[in-house]
């Protein structure tokens, strides 16, 4: 009895797998094509950035004064887990 060899078959006939060949090609494409993808889509991004300045103010006088206030406010907000702040000149 003569084993199948799909390669040895393949090189023989090559229209039937360069047939399915292009048939899987057209299908790839065509799904591609129907994929819902916006270019722009809606995300919500979970940050939020609060930028103060106070001319003339030494870093900890804005660390004591304004940042614990603004930290404290927003810790107070719903769904806020982390909170990070950093005073510059």
């Amino acid at each position: 009895m003569a084993r199948l060899n799909i390669s040895a078959w393949a090189i023989r006939r090559p229209v039937p797998p360069l047939v399915l060949f292009m048939v899987l090609i057209a299908l790839g494409v065509f799904s591609f094509q129907q994929l819902p993808v916006m270019r722009f889509p809606n995300i919500d991004i979970p940050v939020v950035q609060v930028t103060i300045t106070q001319a003339g103010a030494a870093p900890s006088e804005l660390e004591t004064q304004v940042t614990k206030r603004v930290e404290d406010a927003i810790a107070g907000v719903p769904g806020v887990k982390h909170i990070t702040s950093t005073c510059l000149l």
